[in-house]
């Protein structure tokens, strides 16, 4: 959730939440940050810098993405808005496994297709939960069911 304390663990979260942490003191309460899941679009898909290869981590993750259409239309909608809320979120609502979905996609687009490693352990991953941003925006999102979109 938008309101939860953020964890980072990758080097990648670590440098996003030092720069949230610059940009809050220097601006404090007139900010909104805006998190933006993994971006995707009709030219941008990852499905591109995994097809084919092998030995990926994480299979049974869930996937955390927004589709570009959707950023526009919130980012739209932000900008009507007044800001109330210090932290806003964006994801799809459904997220599938990254074996499921990168493979579904793989196949849409006659790629080869990723091999994923399956663990097996409870950690299966974060799942981010934008309900409270889309709520706040008044909006839904063209593009929530991510295995139908292109």
């Amino acid at each position: 959730m938008e309101t939860d304390d953020v964890m980072p663990i990758t080097d990648s979260a670590l440098v996003h939440v030092k720069i949230e942490q610059a940009l809050r003191e220097q601006w404090g309460e007139q900010l909104t940050i805006l998190r933006l899941s993994g971006l995707i679009g009709d030219d941008r898909h990852p499905v591109k810098f995994l097809a084919g290869r092998e030995g990926i981590k994480d299979g049974n993750s869930p996937v955390n993405l927004i589709h570009l259409d959707d950023c526009i239309t919130a980012i739209c909608r932000l900008v009507e808005k007044k800001a109330e809320m210090p932290v806003l979120h964006l994801a799809a609502d459904f997220h599938p496994s990254r074996h499921d979905y990168y493979t579904q996609m793989a196949k849409q687009r006659s790629l080869p297709l990723p091999q994923f490693e399956m663990d097996n352990s409870d950690n299966n991953g974060k799942v981010i939960d934008a309900s409270a941003t889309l709520a706040w925006l008044g909006i839904s999102l063209k593009h929530n069911d991510l295995l139908s979109s292109k």
